[in-house]
């Protein structure tokens, strides 16, 4: 069953975030930004729960200058690891969509690391494109 977070999530979010990161973030710094994204309602947490939460899907709406509608941004997605390829990120992924057209959003797009050769083939079996280069550059570090 898919769900929206709550703030009782922010352990289980924040576990499949580490999972995500392949890391540990700081745990301070993460509940003040899930605390922040609870409250803004141009972001949705989606969650996957069955016997427990296995999968997790963020959804930022944005307003550019360059698009005269809304557009959708999927910031993560991310499946258990010993959940996977049981469909979750595909529901996930399908939920996210649907918000996305009762929004009425022209698009939603998403950014994946370039060593994520299995996340590209899922996104480009599901209708995605790579259309554009996405470039960073670290601040403060």
């Amino acid at each position: 069953m898919i769900v929206e977070a709550c703030d009782h999530d922010i352990d289980d979010v924040f576990d499949l975030m580490n999972e995500l990161e392949d890391g540990t973030l700081d745990r301070q710094k993460f509940e003040k930004l899930y605390k922040m994204c609870m409250e803004n309602k141009n972001v949705y947490i989606y969650l996957y729960k069955d016997v427990e939460i296995m999968g997790c899907l963020t959804l930022y709406i944005h307003h550019y200058l360059h698009h005269c509608d809304l557009t959708g941004e999927i910031g993560e997605l991310i499946v258990k690891e010993k959940y996977r390829n049981l469909h979750i990120g595909e529901q996930l992924l399908n939920y996210a969509e649907h918000k996305g057209k009762e929004l009425q959003l022209e698009e939603i797009s998403l950014s994946s690391g370039m060593k994520r050769k299995d996340a590209h083939r899922f996104y480009e079996r599901h209708g995605y494109i790579k259309d554009h280069f996405c470039f960073e550059k670290k601040l403060n570090k």
